[in-house]
């Protein structure tokens, strides 16, 4: 009987008794005798002692990210919202709007892809093809929100694209 004390997908312990990784699922062949590491626990269970560390560590990833890449959106949205309440005067932001406009769209076409990045790391996506899904369903949603962003601001000061 071939017997390995390790996983030889992801290389996690073998637990007694089991057919199959408790880290990966790929089935193995059962095992008679202990082969786990000495203080590794037979729970049957192989989380991270951190795991909470992990979690808070992947939301503040995603919360970063996200916010990277709808910054520019979502100051457009602000400076809508606050010319539509009266709360600044829209004269006052008329002569701003040209100059705004040519410092926050380099930014924004820069921010966003990072922003998304940063999020799909946190996430953990890994390959070539978890990225491209990614991508596709980002990127049309940033985009939307984009536009409705400057349609709104440009709707607020008067100024259509």
């Amino acid at each position: 009987m071939n017997v390995q004390p390790f996983c030889p997908e992801c290389g996690s312990a073998r637990l007694v008794g089991t057919v199959a990784c408790p880290t990966c699922g790929r089935s193995l062949e059962p095992v008679d005798e202990s082969l786990e590491p000495a203080g590794a626990p037979a729970s049957g269970r192989t989380e991270p002692a951190n795991a909470d560390a992990l979690v808070r560590k992947f939301w503040r990833g995603l919360g970063i990210g996200a916010f990277i890449a709808l910054v520019v959106p979502i100051s457009y949205l602000v400076l809508a919202r606050l010319v539509e309440a009266g709360i600044v005067s829209s004269d006052q932001v008329q002569t701003l709007v040209h100059p705004l406009d040519s410092i926050l769209f380099p930014w924004g076409v820069l921010l966003g892809p990072i922003g998304v990045v940063v999020a799909g790391r946190s996430a953990g996506i890994r390959g070539a093809f978890g990225w491209f899904v990614l991508m596709v369903v980002a990127v049309p949603v940033l985009t939307s929100l984009w536009l409705g962003s400057v349609m709104a601001f440009g709707s607020a000061t008067g100024n259509p694209f």
